[in-house]
């Protein structure tokens, strides 16, 4: 029978002889997430390749030289801000200027200007795109393909319970796919400090076997959402994860989400805009902040 004395000790009663597990070292957690971030020889070898083949491109080749240029001469213990794109920016989609601050609050004031983050030979560079995927939300259209497979009931949906790993997909299945200028080791670990800080977010799609089938992830500013990648199995996994990234924007009162791809255009009824009215759409959705998971 068990005594007043011992009902403030009742949680031990049921625990005799169980050895409560310690928690993770913030070394032993950062040597976890390092080993997620992390890349095979293989994959750093293509992200050469894809790199030079589109600095080489006609595209680029005329900015070549200063953008080269301008590398050289970055020192990283000078810190400065992004430029301002109302008087820097490329004609078409390209490098304005080398990133010296990564701070937050610098990387929050570029985004919310509408540069992106890019890496050139390892370098951090400000990009600017010249047309984006963008609009309201509430205002997108949901693909049947996903909604068939979220009604199915197979595939289970989280939030920033695996970033980590979910950055390191996008990234692989960029370069994958010849897509120049992805983060290194270096640059998703600095998106992870931005998910520790409460301004970088993920959507996770898990099947029945708790495996992985389709992600994206994002910085938060204000009340826009800036998506930086993403990736599905299959397409009806890779739009199902948008859609949830939709629906929680929508319901946090974002007003703006720029998808940062014309790959999803068709199937969410989003319109290609120019970068003048993406970053007039970015400036007005600045107020206010909602940090945290």
């Amino acid at each position: 029978m068990i005594r007043l004395d011992q009902l403030n000790q009742f949680g031990s009663l049921f625990s005799e002889g169980i050895e409560v597990e310690a928690a993770p070292t913030f070394e032993d957690r950062w040597a976890q997430r390092q080993a997620l971030l992390d890349e095979d020889f293989l994959v750093t070898l293509l992200r050469w390749g894809v790199d030079l083949g589109c600095l080489a491109s006609p595209a680029m080749i005329s900015s070549l030289p200063a953008s080269l240029r301008a590398l050289a001469m970055r020192d990283p213990s000078v810190p400065c801000s992004p430029p301002d794109t109302r008087f820097t920016r490329p004609e078409r989609s390209g490098f304005v200027a080398a990133a010296c601050d990564l701070t937050i609050p610098a990387l929050l004031d570029a985004y919310g200007r509408g540069l992106v983050l890019r890496w050139i030979a390892g370098h951090p560079v400000w990009w600017s795109p010249e047309r984006r995927v963008a609009g309201a939300p509430a205002l997108a259209q949901e693909p049947q393909d996903a909604l068939n497979l979220l009604a199915s009931g197979e595939v289970r949906v989280t939030l920033d319970r695996q970033f980590d790993l979910v950055a390191n997909k996008c990234t692989r299945r960029s370069i994958l796919r010849a897509r120049p200028f992805q983060p290194p080791r270096d640059g998703l670990a600095l998106l992870a400090r931005l998910l520790d800080a409460g301004f970088a977010h993920s959507v996770e799609i898990s099947n029945s076997k708790n495996k992985l089938v389709a992600g994206c992830y994002g910085i938060a500013t204000g009340r826009a959402f800036i998506t930086q990648a993403g990736f599905g199995s299959s397409r009806a996994t890779a739009n199902l994860a948008l859609v949830m990234l939709n629906r929680h924007l929508a319901y946090w009162n974002y007003v703006f989400h720029d998808t940062g791809t014309a790959g999803c255009a068709e199937d969410f009824g989003l319109q290609v805009q120019p970068r003048e009215d993406v970053q007039n759409c970015l400036a007005g959705s600045l107020a206010g902040d909602r940090r945290g998971r």
